[in-house]
C-alpha cells in the first residue's frame, strides 16, 4: 500500500480491509449507536465519502490523512455540536432578526442556545449578519455596545482590501 498512490479504488479497498480487520459485528456490538443497520450504513457510507474526497488531488497518503483529520482546516459546526468545546476565535454567521426571530430575553431556550454559541470563544467572537436577509437584533446590540463590544460595518471590511 505504501507504494500505491492515492486512488479511489485503493481507498475503497483500504476501507474494506479496515472493516474486515476490526470485524464489523464486534464493532457494532461495542458501539450501541451502530447496532441498527441504517445507522451503521449511514456512518460507514459517510466515512467512505469523506475518505474518497480526501483522496482526490492528494499527492500522497500523508496528505490524505491530514485532510481526513481536518489538519489546517477551520471547523464548522452547529451550536449544539459545539457544546463543551472552546476555540480561540468563534465566528457566528447569520445572527439576524430573520433567522433568530425568536431570540428574545424572555425566551429561555433560544437565549440558552445563543449563550452556548457565544461562550465557545476563549479570546474573541465575531457575529455577522446579512443586512439583505434580515436586520440586526437591536436589543442584543443595545446589550453588547455598552459593554465595549465593537461594531464594524462589513462593507468597510470588504472595501478595505
Amino acid at each position: 500500500m505504501r507504494d500505491e498512490l492515492p486512488d479511489l479504488a485503493v481507498a475503497d479497498r483500504l476501507l474494506a480491509q479496515a472493516l474486515d480487520f476490526t470485524e464489523v459485528e464486534r464493532l457494532r456490538q461495542a458501539y450501541p449507536e451502530y447496532r441498527r443497520d441504517a445507522d451503521f450504513r449511514r456512518v460507514r457510507d459517510g466515512f467512505q465519502v469523506l475518505l474518497r474526497e480526501c483522496v482526490e488531488n492528494a499527492a500522497d497518503w500523508s496528505g490524505v490523512l491530514d485532510r481526513f483529520e481536518g489538519k489546517d482546516q477551520v471547523p464548522l459546526m452547529t451550536i449544539h455540536k459545539s457544546k463543551g468545546l472552546e476555540f480561540h476565535t468563534m465566528i457566528f454567521f447569520g445572527l439576524d432578526a430573520q433567522t433568530w426571530w425568536s431570540l428574545s430575553p424572555a425566551r429561555g431556550e433560544e437565549l440558552s442556545s445563543f449563550f452556548v454559541a457565544f461562550t465557545r470563544a476563549r479570546q474573541r467572537a465575531f457575529f455577522a449578519y446579512c443586512s439583505e436577509r434580515g436586520d440586526a437584533i437591536h436589543w442584543l446590540e443595545q446589550l453588547l455596545l455598552p459593554a465595549g463590544v465593537e461594531q464594524i460595518n462589513g462593507a468597510n471590511i470588504v472595501a478595505a482590501r
